[in-house]
């Protein structure tokens, strides 16, 4: 794999990470959806967090793109599994999210399967 390839895929997992995060902070900030929340207008924060949320939806597709046009779909896709591992420690960390030894362990399978991936070429 291309170093060029390897920076396309950490950049759409790191955006599609953030992305993520931004997300679940845009629903927090007035504790999710309700009856009331649906005509009432959202706080300044819930807006600003789901409006990045938005544009970095944007940027996860062009860099996915970019991603494609490195790598075929079969070895691209797979290597996007590495956002639920990003994911989950962002979450914990930065949203203080608890997070079970079954997921942690969830998390160790995915990134060691992600190493065996970034270690096969395209043709083999």
């Amino acid at each position: 794999m291309s170093f060029t390839a390897i920076i396309a895929s950490l950049c759409c997992i790191l955006i599609e990470t953030v992305q993520q995060l931004s997300f679940a902070l845009s629903s927090k900030e007035t504790g999710g959806i309700t009856a009331t929340s649906l005509t009432a207008s959202p706080a300044p924060n819930k807006v600003f967090w789901l409006s990045l949320g938005i544009i970095l939806h944007i940027g996860v597709l062009g860099s996915w793109y970019w991603m494609l046009t490195l790598l075929p779909l079969s070895l691209a896709a797979p290597l996007m599994g590495g956002s639920y591992a990003t994911t989950t420690l962002a979450s914990q960390w930065l949203l203080k999210e608890q997070v079970s030894l079954k997921r942690w362990l969830g998390v160790i399978c995915i990134t060691l399967g992600l190493m065996i991936i970034w270690r096969v070429q395209p043709n083999g």
